[in-house]
Formats: structure tokens, sequence, C-alpha cells
């Protein structure tokens, strides 16, 4: 999920940050804006530039509809079908591998907000989506509570099979990215309510797990025994939870780097993917632990793309890494309402090829 809704987070970046610096003008110094304590990035000649590019990304498929306001992505192994989700529409694009598209839900029901993350579960034959407050169609205010939900879904023909309500003591509640373990748990992170959801395989009823480094989670990736989750949060950086108890460490940066402001996180081989939106232009970079899954022994930037506006989530599909470069949240504004008088651009999708088999992560 991007940091649309966490203008009052507290970014601190460490001095040495990737040994470069940062533009005042970048979207790391417009997240800061309003935060009674903002981030120090370092000298001020340091703000002067910005982070140089490298295109290694290349186009993947471009979608037509410049209202989609793209957010989550998953696939299909068995089709070849990539799922998107789109805020705007509440609902999931499915793009076959022939070039086509179609709505995988025919009908959506009133009280199916924005989608934002979504997961394919091949041997159910269903997808994970979860649903909440949307820009341009409702503002990110508490009457919006009722959106906020985890949707299963059929995938033979869009038809919502469950609906489970997610509340919390927060003002909103926001669930975004979504993750499933191999042992069958639902994963869900909230990035407003501080809250890492846990639906247990073959259960009826959400777990919300608390801890006091939630400050806006991200995405996620579970641990091969599925003991354990790893959390991007946006404001603290990656996070180390275990399951179900909740107890949670925060992963040692390597030196001269930080896992701050990452959204998107998927897992290659032994190695964790992460889409990096708080830079100028956004990286993506790939994260090789410790065989405790508790420290960065190597972190490599993989691109930093210029066609990547607003990057938000991605998949591995094929030795590649696929992600939404430009999800339009650089044209909504603080309360989700989409800038006036704007030519939507439309949503594109990069395709970064990677080194490694894609297999799931195997840090226990």
């Amino acid at each position: 999920m991007n940091t649309r809704h966490v203008a009052a987070i507290a970014v601190v970046l460490p001095a040495a940050l990737v040994g470069q610096p940062i533009t005042s003008a970048s979207p790391a110094n417009k997240r800061q804006a309003g935060s009674a304590a903002a981030a120090d990035v370092g000298a001020d000649a340091r703000q002067d530039q910005i982070l140089l590019p490298i295109n290694n990304g290349k186009s993947f498929r471009t979608l037509d509809d410049s209202t989609l306001f793209p957010e989550g992505m998953s696939h299909d192994a068995r089709t070849g079908t990539v799922y998107v989700s789109s805020l705007h529409h509440h609902n999931i694009m499915a793009l076959s591998r022939s070039g086509g598209s179609r709505w995988l839900m025919p009908q959506v029901l009133p009280n199916v907000g924005g989608i934002y993350g979504i997961a394919v579960d091949t041997a159910r034959g269903i997808i994970w989506a979860t649903s909440a407050a949307a820009p341009g169609t409702s503002v990110l205010a508490a009457s919006d509570s009722a959106l906020p939900a985890l949707l299963e879904v059929r995938l033979a023909d869009g038809k919502q099979l469950r609906r489970w309500e997610m509340r919390s003591a927060a003002p909103i509640t926001s669930p975004g990215d979504i993750a499933l373990s191999p042992t069958g748990d639902v994963l869900v992170s909230d990035s407003q309510a501080g809250v890492l959801w846990l639906l247990p395989a073959g259960g009826d009823t959400l777990i919300a797990i608390r801890h006091r480094l939630f400050r806006s989670l991200q995405g996620l990736v579970p641990s091969r025994d599925g003991k354990a989750v790893w959390v991007a949060d946006y404001s603290h950086g990656l996070l180390r939870v275990e399951l179900p108890g909740g107890a949670t460490t925060r992963v040692a940066d390597l030196a001269g780097h930080t896992t701050v402001g990452i959204d998107g996180l998927v897992a290659h081989g032994n190695t964790l993917i992460g889409v990096q939106n708080l830079f100028n232009p956004a990286q993506v970079v790939q994260l090789t632990l410790n065989a405790e899954g508790t420290r960065i022994v190597k972190h490599a930037v993989l691109d930093r793309n210029v066609l990547a506006t607003s990057p938000t989530g991605g998949i591995v599909i094929d030795y590649a890494v696929v992600h939404i470069a430009n999800s339009l949240w650089d044209f909504v504004g603080q309360w989700g309402t989409v800038t006036q008088g704007v030519r939507l651009p439309k949503p594109l999708l990069l395709r970064l090829p990677l080194t490694s088999p894609p297999q799931r992560i195997d840090r226990r």
C-alpha cells in the first residue's frame, strides 16, 4: 500500500543514506510536510540533488483505463493471468496472456470499497482482497469505517464468497497489503490502525496483532514455515513478526542503507524485493538476510526508474519483478480527492529481470 494516508509520519533517515542526497522537492520530503517531528536528512547541501536513475526496468504492459488507480497485484501461475486491483472501480482487473482484460467481479456490492491488496490462492481457486476507502469515491474519514474488509472471491466467476469486517480502536482502519503463508494463513497489513491482521487457516475469526513498532505497515512476506512474517513498516523499516504471538524485532539494516520507505515487498529466492517509493526516483531493492532472518547482509539497488513516478506493489513472474510504476497517487490530495483539471496518464506495469529462480524465502 502506498503512503497516501501517512502525511504525519516522521521518517528518520541515516546520514549516509545510500551514499546519495535527496532533493527537498522529492516525495520523501513531501511526505514529511506537516509533521512536527520531520526527518533530519542531513546537511542542506545534500538536499539540492536527486538520486541518479538506474533504468533497468522495461515496460511490461500499459493499461488503457487512466482512472484505474491500480494498487496491488497477484498472479495465477496455472493460467498466466495477472490480476491488478482498482481503487477507483472497486474491482479487480484480470489481464490475460493474450493481451485481453476483463473485470473479475461482474457485480460490485455496495459495501465494497476500493480494492487494495490481492492474493491468488490457486489451491482453492479463490483470490483474497482487501477493501477500504479509495480516492475519488470517498474521503478518508472515520465515516468510512464500514468499508474496511477482507474479501474472499471465487476466481471462476468473481462471486464474493465471504467477507470479514475489519474494525479497530484507531480513527481509520485501512487494510492494505495481503499475503498467504505456506500453512494457509491469510495476513493483512493495516497502514493506519497499526495492526497486522491474521486469519488462521480454516478459521472464521480475524486476529488483530499489535506492537509498538507498528506504525505504517505495508508489504509483507511470510517465512517458509509460516511461523514468522517480514513486514515493511514505512517509517520504522523492515520488521520480523513471530506468529501467532506477535513478538516483533526490527531487522538490522546494512550500514549506509535503510529499509525505511518500502511499500511493496515480495520474496525471490532467499531474498526480499522491496519497492522503496520514499526516494526520487523510487527504487527497487533486493535484500539478502542472515540465516536467522534478523539482519540484512546485502542491500542491492536494482532499479531507480524515471518511469516509476508512484510505484506500489509487485509480483515475481518468470525470473522478473513486475510492479505498478504509476499508481496515480501523486494526483491524489490529502483526503483522497483527485486533483481537478489534470489529465491522468495510463497506468504502467514495469518488468525488472532478476538473476535467480523465484522461490519462497528460506529464512525461518
